[in-house]
C-alpha cells in the first residue's frame, strides 16, 4: 500500500489539455505514519480510511510499477 502526492489524471480544459501534477513523494504505509501529516488513528475503520484526505496525498492499495518508498526503499 502507498501514499503519494501529485495528480492521478489530466483533463481537457478550455485552453487545451491540463496535465496532472507530477508525483514527487511516495511512501509505504509504515513510513507514511512518520512522513505524511495523517490524522491520528481512531480504531474505527470508517474514520481511519480517510486519514489522508486533507494532506494532499492519495492512497493506493496496490501502487505497482516497481516504485519504491522514498523513506525506506521498500517496494510499494
Amino acid at each position: 500500500m502507498a501514499y503519494f502526492d501529485g495528480g492521478i489524471h489530466g483533463w481537457n480544459g478550455p485552453n487545451g489539455y491540463v496535465a496532472p501534477a507530477p508525483q514527487t513523494k511516495l511512501f509505504c504505509d509504515p513510513c507514511a505514519e512518520e512522513e505524511v501529516p495523517l490524522r491520528p488513528k481512531t480504531g474505527v475503520l470508517d474514520q481511519d480510511i480517510g486519514r489522508h484526505w486533507d494532506t494532499g496525498f492519495k492512497w493506493a492499495p496496490i501502487y505497482g510499477g516497481g516504485s519504491v518508498c522514498q523513506a525506506c526503499g521498500k517496494a510499494c
